[in-house]
């Protein structure tokens, strides 16, 4: 329960701002990709700005999300590229170093995971950006959160790595899906 209420100060008491390193979220239409086969949709999915999605973007409210995603990668000789994909009823389809594997969340990990997810205060970070310290340049994580036909995707490099006021929040939700 005390992991659920640190999740919950954490998205409702930082401080919303935009990520000078990304210029602010972006909306994707949602991929239909299998998530397990953990296809990067980036390269083949409409991008459009947030304004031109506003009037389309889902109430977080009303409509629960569908997808959470995170990847990391950076440059290494072997194929560092991590991604787990997690789905709202706990599932998880992981790549790691190339191979893929599935899993589930326990009760625990899901509700924290809920509890930070399923909050209107979350879901504008993922609209407008985290604040985080500037990225190295090596290494690479990312958020992508889909809701209802709408993907929203954030670099969260700089929190993770450097720092910043959502520094805590990346790191509890990274350190989560890492464990499995």
């Amino acid at each position: 329960m005390r992991n659920i209420w640190l999740a919950m100060v954490l998205v409702g008491a930082t401080t919303l701002a935009c990520n000078a390193a990304t210029g602010g979220g972006t909306a994707v239409a949602e991929d239909t990709t299998s998530d397990a086969q953990l296809a990067d949709s980036g390269t083949d999915a409409v991008t459009a700005t947030d304004a031109d999605t506003n009037d389309a973007a889902p109430d977080a409210f009303s409509v629960p999300w569908t997808e959470f995603r995170l990847t990391t990668g950076g440059f290494c000789p072997t194929d560092c590229s991590q991604a787990w994909v997690v789905s709202p009823d706990g599932a998880v389809a992981m790549k790691k170093s190339g191979v893929t594997s599935n899993g589930q969340l326990n009760a625990a990990d899901l509700s924290t995971l809920h509890a930070t997810l399923d909050t209107p205060g979350f879901l504008a970070k993922m609209k407008d950006g985290f604040t985080c310290d500037p990225p190295p340049t090596d290494i690479g994580y990312a958020f992508s959160y889909a809701l209802s036909g709408v993907k929203y995707d954030q670099d969260v490099t700089g929190c993770q790595i450097s720092g910043g006021l959502d520094n805590a929040l990346v790191h509890g939700l990274t350190k989560l899906l890492m464990a499995y």
